[in-house]
C-alpha cells in the first residue's frame, strides 16, 4: 500500500514529548494522543520522520520545534524546515535559523534535488547513512516539496528507495528526503488507528497534518515471479511453553507468525503451505514430503535454560538458525535469515549452525530450517518481538524468497 498526503506548510506542526537526553520511549500513538491533549484536538493525520539510533534509543536527528531545539543531530544531515509559512529543505542550518523556525527535523538521504533524482550510493556515502538497506522492499517514508509550495508526505509499505525517490519525483517534487523506515513508519489518523505501518515503536516526534488538501491510497500489485516458490511453514505446536507479559505460548505466537509470514509470501507471488495447530510432528514431516516444496521453515521461540541472574545476563540472545549438515540451501537460508533478522534485534547476535539431531531438519526431504526467532523468557527479546511482529515477518518472507532465488 502507499499513502500519499499533500498539505499546506502552514497546517504542519511538529509533537515532541519531554525527551530525556533525547531519548525515546513513547509511541506514536502516545505522542498523537498528548497533542490532542495539550495542543490541538483536531489534527487528522500523525507521521513519524525522525531517525533514532535503534528502535528505542536516542535521537540522532537535529529536533526543533517552537523555538526550542530538542537535539542537534547529525550537521551533514538535510533539514526539512518550515518558517515564515514556506516550507525548505536545506542542506544545513544553524541552530539560531532552528530556534526561529516553527518546526525542523533533520534525516535523509536526498532522494530529489531541483527535480532530478539523485545518485543515492554518492548521496548515503557522502553524508554519512548506516542501515538504510537501500535495495531491500520494506517500509518507507519519505517527504518532499512541490514547486507550488505544498508539502507532500509519501509512506509505502513496501519499495526499494530508488523506487521512492521515483514516486517522489512522479508526485512533483522538487525536492525530497527520504525518512525512517522499516518498523518506525507509521501513519495515524485521529482516533489513533493505523492506517499504514505500526504505532508500537518507540519514537521521539510525531510530524502532524492539522488539514491536508489532498490524500491518495493506493494498492500496489506484487509482480508475480515465473515460478512460485512454495514454501512450508511449521510453527511450533508446543502449547506449554509460556513466555514472559504479553507474549503467550511459543505455539499461539508461532501460528500467528507463519500466518503473516504467510501472507507476505503470497504478496511476492510465491505459495506458502502452513501447518493447522494441533498436528502431530509425524504427520507434519508426513504432509511436508507429500508436497514438491523448495523450503521446509519451522517456526519457534527458544528458552534460557535454568541460570542464576547474573548467568542470565551475560547470556547470548538473538535469532537462532539450524539447518541440516551438507544442505547448501539449508545453510543459505539459515545464514540470511540469522543476518537479516539479527540487524532487527539490538539485543543479540544469536548464532546459526549445522544440526542434524532435530527431527524436522533431519527428516524432512526437503531443505529445512529450524528458526528461534526470539528468547520467549527473556523481557527484552519478548518486547522486541511483540513491537516489530509485522516487521520480522516480512522480513523473513522476503529474506527467503531472496535466498531461495539466488540458487
Amino acid at each position: 500500500m502507499r499513502r500519499v498526503i499533500v498539505a499546506r506548510p502552514e497546517d504542519l506542526d511538529l509533537a515532541i514529548p519531554p525527551l530525556q537526553d533525547g531519548r525515546s520511549g513513547i509511541t506514536l500513538r502516545d505522542i498523537a494522543a498528548g497533542y490532542s491533549r495539550w495542543v490541538c484536538k483536531d489534527w487528522v493525520r500523525a507521521c513519524n520522520v525522525e531517525y533514532r539510533a535503534g528502535p528505542n534509543g536516542p535521537s540522532v536527528s537535529l529536533l526543533a520545534q517552537g523555538g526550542k531545539v530538542w537535539t542537534t543531530g547529525d550537521p551533514r544531515w538535510p533539514v526539512f524546515v518550515i518558517r515564515n509559512g514556506r516550507a525548505e529543505i536545506l542542506d544545513s542550518i544553524t541552530l539560531v535559523e532552528a530556534q526561529q523556525a516553527q518546526l525542523a527535523f533533520s534525516a535523509g538521504p536526498w532522494l530529489v534535488r531541483a527535480g532530478h533524482l539523485c545518485n543515492l550510493a554518492e548521496e548515503i556515502n557522502h553524508y554519512g547513512y548506516s542501515g538504510l538497506r537501500p535495495a531491500d522492499v520494506c517500509e518507507r517514508a519519505a517527504i518532499g516539496i512541490r514547486s507550488d509550495g505544498m508539502v507532500v508526505y509519501v509512506a509505502t509499505d513496501g519499495a526499494t528507495l530508488d523506487e521512492v525517490a521515483t514516486i517522489m519525483q512522479q508526485q512533483g517534487c522538487s525536492s525530497a528526503i527520504a525518512l525512517d523506515g522499516g518498523g518506525s513508519v507509521g501513519v495515524l489518523d485521529n482516533t489513533g488507528r493505523a492506517l499504514l505501518g505500526s504505532s508500537a515503536r518507540q519514537v521521539c516526534s510525531a510530524l502532524m497534518f492539522n488539514r491536508i488538501v489532498d490524500e491518495i491510497v493506493r494498492e500496489e500489485v506484487p509482480k508475480m515471479p515465473k515460478r512460485p516458490l512454495r514454501v512450508y511453514l511449521s510453527p511450533s505446536q508446543q502449547p506449554e511453553n509460556k513466555g514472559l507479559g504479553d507474549y503467550g505460548t511459543e505455539q499461539q505466537r508461532m501460528h500467528e507468525l507463519a500466518w503473516l509470514v504467510g501472507y507476505h509470501l503470497v504478496k511476492l507471488g510465491h505459495a506458502p503451505i502452513v501447518s493447522l495447530r494441533g498436528q502431530k510432528l509425524s504427520h507434519i514431516i508426513t504432509f511436508s514430503d507429500l508436497l514438491d516444496i523448495d523450503l521446509h521453515l519451522a517456526l519457534h521461540s527458544n528458552a534460557l535454560p535454568a541460570m542464576s541472574e547474573k548467568e542470565r545476563q551475560k547470556a547470548q540472545l538473538g535469532v537462532v538458525a539450524f539447518h541440516y549438515p551438507g544442505s547448501a540451501v539449508g545453510k543459505r537460508v539459515a545464514t540470511a535469515l540469522h543476518d537479516a533478522l539479527g540487524r532487527l534485534n539490538p539485543h543479540g547476535k544469536g548464532w546459526f549452525t549445522a544440526r542434524s539431531d532435530l527431527r524436522e531438519i533431519s527428516e524432512t526431504d526437503a531443505p529445512c530450517v529450524y528458526l528461534e526467532v526470539c528468547f520467549h523468557d527473556d523481557e527484552k527479546e519478548v518486547r522486541w518481538i511483540l513491537d516489530n511482529f509485522g516487521l520480522i515477518a516480512r522480513t523473513i518472507a522476503e529474506t527467503v524468497v531472496k535466498a531461495l532465488s539466488s540458487a
